[in-house]
């Protein structure tokens, strides 16, 4: 099994500004699968084929923060993931031809969420409003393989869409103790 990747993390104060930049990627790859049966003994297996797989993860994110001396407080908080995914499987049985199954998936996230926040331990309330949206989207396939070409049977993607909008929430000064 080979895993590669990193992770880096950079924040700067722009103008009046306070920018977060993060991001990892990863890249986790094998020729064959490790893993053994029970039916098989100790730590052996019976497969006649071998069962590769691919994974690969990117994320990024940005955060964007300004404060005023009011106690006032704005926050942009955005995110973007990708996954890929490549796994093969023997499906064969013990008296046919060799048979793979191959299954790819693919999937992406973004989500986006703004805050106004007004923090103060001397004022008379203290609030927060906002609204965030989220979206991923999910493409997977799968393959029969007796021969070196695959055909791809394509399942449905999914896609799942969510909005959230933060009501006020005030508190008085007599909850804060």
């Amino acid at each position: 099994v080979d895993t590669i990747g990193g992770r880096a993390n950079v924040e700067a104060d722009i103008d009046e500004f306070h920018v977060e930049f993060g991001g990892l990627v990863q890249d986790t790859h094998a020729r064959d699968a490790q893993y053994s049966e029970v039916l098989s003994g100790d730590l052996r297996r019976s497969s006649r084929v071998a069962q590769p797989y691919f994974n690969r993860v990117l994320l990024g994110r940005i955060v964007v923060t300004k404060s005023w001396d009011s106690g006032l407080t704005f926050t942009s908080a955005t995110s973007l993931g990708d996954r890929s995914a490549r796994d093969q499987f023997d499906a064969s049985s013990r008296n046919m031809q060799l048979v793979g199954y191959q299954v790819r998936r693919t999937s992406t996230s973004f989500a986006q969420e703004v805050r106004l926040a007004k923090n103060s331990s001397r004022g008379r309330f203290a609030w927060v409003v906002g609204a965030s949206c989220e979206t991923a989207m999910r493409r997977p396939a799968r393959s029969v393989l007796p021969t070196r070409r695959p055909s791809w049977m394509k399942s449905p993607m999914s896609r799942t869409a969510r909005q959230c909008l933060v009501k006020p929430r005030y508190q008085s000064p007599e909850s804060w103790t």
